[in-house]
């Protein structure tokens, strides 16, 4: 199959942030397979242009044998209205074919959602070049903009995208969706559950770094990587540091970048809380081996209804794969309480995060070995890329089939 993947924020594994599409597209190309990468070439977490020179609209790259297509967008900084111009202004260059010129005619296009206008524009880029489309929910719109945005029900944003998103779940050729509870909330919308695949985030082996944790010392390091925005709860991981401000051995390191980060370091400097290090995001090829300093990791989702159809942090798949025990701040369904790699308590709970994180400091560390192994083994045999790959080239093959009648339908997964 040849496919295009449409989303904004897709990055390649020389940049901090977010590798699923790579990393399922590196094993997709392995099976014999064409992946095309469609995203923004200014970075979503450092704000800056990272792949084009002034004189360019677009270029195509290529990394592992998946193929990216950057497409020029307009600048901005924080969650504004210049913001929603560059998603627009992305969209638009999508909708419009910029680069594709360039590319072989498409089987399929999967419309990821970060945000929909991307994921519409991607449907009907497959309408123009008579490809199957199907869709990928990774963050419930506009349900993400009413609960973290603060936006009204009721506000006109908020119900053209109440319509985009059911016009979407009916029109898709089939589903995927990183959260393990969407099924439901898209069946309601329209959406064909016979036509649904749960793709997990998960985690890419190739960039795992073997090595013991770390020996006894002076410092409990507890670790922090992802971004630094409203989804994630670090106000709740500062304040979880405030408490535990005379606890001179316990230091937390805090890795990324973001909207809230200017404001958090702010924060720590009002409080003057010198247990907290705020370090800068590291890429992918990078991440693991910083991570390999911890001696746990923290995370918090937020105390919000969105979160109900379960989780799908890319930091807890890394976290659990550094086999090191996790403070969890959690509600709902999550590979932490199922792995039994961490403690898992309610979310937004500083009081409850402090607690758990002076547990496993006070544990041997043969036994936090021991829980953080249970975390590695889970998520290698259940959430690794290439089976997380597999589910997913089924889903497309079911697709092509229903499409075009005699196509190969089974994926080496089945056989």
């Amino acid at each position: 199959m040849n496919i295009w993947l449409v989303n904004q924020y897709a990055i390649s594994p020389q940049e901090a942030g977010i590798t699923r599409h790579y990393s399922l597209g590196r094993v997709l190309a392995r099976r014999g397979h064409r992946m095309t990468i469609i995203a923004s070439s200014f970075d979503h977490v450092t704000r800056q242009e990272a792949h084009l020179q002034p004189h360019e609209h677009f270029r195509i790259e290529e990394h592992d044998g998946v193929r990216f297509l950057w497409l020029r967008t307009p600048t901005y900084t924080g969650n504004t209205r210049a913001r929603i111009n560059n998603m627009l202004a992305f969209a638009l260059k999508v909708l419009l074919g910029t680069g594709t010129q360039r590319l072989e005619r498409p089987d399929l296009i999967v419309g990821s959602s970060p945000h929909l206008f991307g994921a519409v524009a991607a449907k009907f880029l497959a309408d123009r070049t008579g490809a199957g489309f199907v869709l990928e929910i990774r963050d419930l719109w506009p349900q993400s903009l009413v609960e973290l945005g603060n936006y009204s029900s009721t506000h006109p944003l908020v119900h053209v995208l109440e319509r985009l998103e059911r016009y979407l779940y009916r029109s898709a050729d089939g589903i995927v969706s990183v959260l393990p509870g969407a099924k439901g909330h898209i069946v309601d919308r329209g959406g064909n559950g016979d036509m649904f695949e749960w793709v997990s985030n998960g985690v890419d082996p190739g960039f795992l770094v073997e090595g013991p944790p770390p020996g006894p010392g002076a410092d409990f390091k507890v670790v922090y990587a992802g971004s630094f925005n409203l989804a994630n709860g670090i106000d709740a991981i500062v304040e979880t540091a405030r408490l535990l401000a005379d606890e001179p051995q316990v230091q937390f390191l805090l890795y990324g970048d973001g909207p809230e980060k200017a404001r958090i370091a702010e924060v720590i400097r009002e409080r003057r809380l010198g247990n907290v290090t705020l370090c800068p995001p590291l890429p992918k090829k990078e991440i693991h081996r910083a991570l390999s300093c911890a001696d746990a990791f923290i995370a918090t989702s937020r105390n919000l209804g969105l979160y109900h159809h379960g989780v799908s942090f890319v930091k807890l798949y890394d976290y659990l794969a550094c086999a090191r025990p996790i403070v969890f701040g959690c509600s709902a369904g999550n590979p932490v309480a199922e792995s039994g790699g961490g403690v898992v308590v309610p979310a937004e709970d500083p009081a409850a995060m402090a607690r758990a994180v002076l547990h496993l400091k006070g544990m041997r560390p043969d036994e936090r070995q021991a829980m953080g192994e249970l975390g590695r083994q889970f998520v290698l045999a259940h959430f690794s890329n290439e089976i997380l790959a597999g589910r997913l080239e089924h889903l497309l093959l079911k697709v092509m089939a229903g499409r075009q009648p005699g196509w190969r339908s089974v994926s080496p997964i089945d056989s």
